[in-house]
């Protein structure tokens, strides 16, 4: 329905001599959506390096450096992701008619953030209702390194849990992304093009079969 009556305001605006006009704006939008894919690409390169910076502080014992540095690009990239968002719902109403790839990877992008975020959730609520136990390291080897910032006092119990959050936050965002992109219609994502079973839906199944195996292993462990 929704899809419908933007075909016919769009075909009246045609009709009413607006043809050139809706042109002119279609151009500039996908030229100003291709900088916006332009700028996010190069970000995920410079977001690698800070990452990789990072933990290079930390190593050295600059522990205060890497957090600050830390903090800094965790809200760069909250205002990034934010204007691809924002850039997204503004403009998606007239994508349903002139898909390209540039769409298509801004669209898959903030599905992915929001999966992540959703993944965060589910993570915290279980580390809240069952008991999960870090892998990684122990409480008292939290407590004796020289990182003030593993210390009880300046974390709340997700200090004993980070390495157990990234992992599950990215194979449960993953596996919630392909079941999403192969098996739904969540904001209209056949217009990226039809689905048949043989490839498509059978590799989207194995991957979700092997992602879920994955949670499951992650999850026997963390208990």
């Amino acid at each position: 329905m929704y899809q419908e009556e933007m075909f016919q305001g769009l075909s009246s605006m045609e009709g009413h001599g607006g043809e050139h006009h809706h042109e002119f704006n279609q151009k500039e939008a996908i030229e100003y959506e291709t900088a916006v894919f332009k700028f996010l690409k190069w970000g995920h390169l410079a977001s690698f390096l800070v990452i990789l910076f990072i933990f290079e502080l930390k190593r050295r014992g600059y522990y205060i450096f890497g957090q600050g540095m830390q903090a800094i690009w965790v809200t760069v990239s909250l205002f990034m992701f934010s204007y691809v968002i924002y850039v997204v719902k503004m403009n998606y109403g007239s994508w349903n008619f002139d898909m390209n790839y540039v769409r298509a990877w801004l669209l898959i992008e903030v599905i992915y953030f929001f999966n992540w975020i959703l993944s965060g959730i589910i993570f915290l609520i279980m580390g809240k209702v069952i008991t999960l136990n870090p892998m990684s390291i122990d409480e008292d080897e939290l407590e004796n390194d020289n990182d003030v910032w593993n210390d009880r006092k300046t974390q709340d119990f997700m200090v004993h849990l980070k390495s157990e959050f990234f992992q599950f936050s990215y194979v449960c965002s993953l596996f919630i992304q392909t079941i999403l992109i192969g098996f739904t219609n969540f904001y209209w994502i056949d217009i990226f093009g039809y689905r048949d079973w043989t490839p498509t839906l059978t590799l989207f199944l194995i991957m979700v079969t092997h992602r879920a195996y994955i949670l499951v292993l992650l999850l026997w462990d963390y208990h």
